[in-house]
């Protein structure tokens, strides 16, 4: 903030009349200031948008719902709750898959950062105790 607070007054200092023209070039000047001046925000390893065809089944299933709403027959409860498992099932492998995708970016950037010296998070195990009694 301290250098876009620097900007701005080397801009104002020069200021003789407000008009139009001097608004206009001080809010440009202030946007790319504070654009320029901004830490880079990381992007996020792990984001769960559902792929398409997940989507679609979620839609269709929301409509067999509907229409078990309307004439309550058993063999619509019946597929209703088989696509809810299969959509369940769907979204479970989806994000395991995610999950591995994410490790493997992670991975990936620590390697190109210490040049393949550091450990994979794969490849990390956490210890296994026996407890007797």
């Amino acid at each position: 903030m301290k250098e876009v607070n620097k900007i701005l007054l080397k801009f104002t200092r020069n200021i003789q009349d407000i008009d139009e023209n001097t608004i206009t070039s001080f809010h440009q000047l202030f946007s790319e200031a504070v654009i320029s001046n901004s830490p880079i925000i990381c992007t996020d390893f792990f984001t769960q948008n559902l792929p398409p065809f997940i989507i679609a089944q979620i839609k269709r299933k929301r409509n067999m719902y509907r229409e078990y709403k309307t004439h309550q027959d058993p063999g619509i409860k019946r597929s209703i709750n088989e696509s809810n498992k299969n959509i369940q099932n769907m979204i479970q492998e989806f994000r395991s898959h995610s999950w591995i995708e994410a490790c493997e970016r992670i991975n990936e950037q620590k390697r190109k950062r210490t040049g393949g010296k550091s450990q994979n998070l794969a490849d990390i195990r956490t210890p296994t105790t026996t407890y007797r009694l």
